[in-house]
Order: C-alpha cells, then structure tokens, then sequence
C-alpha cells in the first residue's frame, strides 16, 4: 500500500514545455515548498515528447527531493520510477496492482469520478474544473472540492481549473488537500517569489479554518 501524499502545489506541464523553463520552475518550487510540492509530466504531442518531458522531470525532481507523475505512460512510469496519472481515457485494470507503492491520481470530472477513484484504490483526485478555463466545459465551482472531501476523505483532492493566487486560497479553504497550475507558474517573470506567495495563501486559508 502507498504512503499518503502531502504535496500541497502541483505543477502540470505545458505542452512543448522548454527544459530551461522545467528547470526554472522546478527549483524555484523546491526551494519554497520542498516536499509539499509536486510535479506531473505531461505531455501528449507524440511520445518522443513525453519521454523527454518525462525524463527530465524525474531527473530535475529526483535531484530537488520532490514528487513527480507521469501522464498516462505506465511502462514510463515504471521505467522511471515515478508515480502515474491515469487519464480519462486510459485502461484502469491491474494499475493498483502494477504500480505497487507509486501514487497513482485521475481526474474527477463529477462526484462518481469520485467515488470510482476511491473504490479502485487511487490516492490523488484532481477535481475540475472548478473556474472557468476554455475548453473544459462549465465550472464545477468551490463546492465539488466540498462534496470530494466529504466522499472520499481518504483521498488526496487536488484542485485543478482557473487556479491562481486568489482563487487557490478559497481551494485550499474549501478542503482542498493541493491545488494544481500549469500556466499561471510558467508564465510568472519571478516563478519563486509565485510559489512563495501561493505558500502565504495556504497558510491564510489554514488559520481561517482553524478560527
């Protein structure tokens, strides 16, 4: 059985995400939260890109200490020794069994997503969308964080959809155990002092649920 995650920071890669940019935000988000940050590699464009993706993210979070997935690539996952994300349209059966110890996570586009998460043994949920991105159809809102919590509190809920400073504080201070960004973070001039500052909005929400 995995260990429980306690990332508290996801960051998702960009498609054609460059290695100077993976490095840059990688070591910036290490060095502000260390081991409550984690990164996914994903990279769907063809799969010469995804094991160049795949391969300097585990290599970058092996060196800074940190959790990394790879998306919807098993035997690179495998192969690399990181964890898995398994999407939509991936195959499910034998992947508890087949990843061992690894944390495997999904996405969770409704309740049932959920609870199908739960009850085939994942660990991580990313729950979405919950603002409005392009594409992704209409937002969940704050409330799916809620009603993830309260049905499955063994897993850990990731917030994923519109994230940024603001809206992460109401994430994190509707239960969210992380919140997921890909290009808010890419896209910062100053990707530490970013994280430092998202590190604050945690810390906001905590104390505000404690009061």
């Amino acid at each position: 059985m995995s260990s429980r995650p306690s990332f508290e920071v996801l960051v998702v890669t960009p498609e054609h995400v460059t290695n100077d940019a993976l490095e840059r935000v990688l070591r910036a988000g290490a060095e502000a939260l260390g081991p409550r940050f984690a990164v996914q590699a994903r990279a769907k464009s063809s799969p010469h890109e995804r094991e160049r993706v795949g391969t300097e993210v585990v290599r970058l979070a092996t060196d800074l200490g940190v959790a990394c997935f790879v998306n919807g690539d098993v035997v690179l996952a495998e192969r690399l020794g990181a964890n898995l994300h398994v999407p939509s349209d991936m195959l499910r059966e034998g992947l508890r069994d087949r990843m061992q110890t690894a944390w495997i996570s999904c996405p969770a586009h409704d309740d049932d997503d959920v609870l199908r998460a739960r009850d085939e043994g994942f660990d991580v949920v990313l729950v979405s969308p919950i603002h409005r991105v392009p594409g992704k159809g209409p937002p969940r809102g704050i409330e799916a964080i809620e009603r993830a919590k309260r049905l499955a509190p063994e897993l850990h809920v990731v917030a994923l959809g519109g994230m940024g400073l603001e809206t992460a504080r109401e994430a994190y201070g509707a239960g969210a155990d992380a919140v997921a960004l890909m290009r808010a973070v890419f896209e910062a001039s100053d990707p530490l002092a970013f994280f430092r500052a998202l590190e604050n909005a945690q810390k906001v929400a905590s104390e505000g649920a404690k009061r």
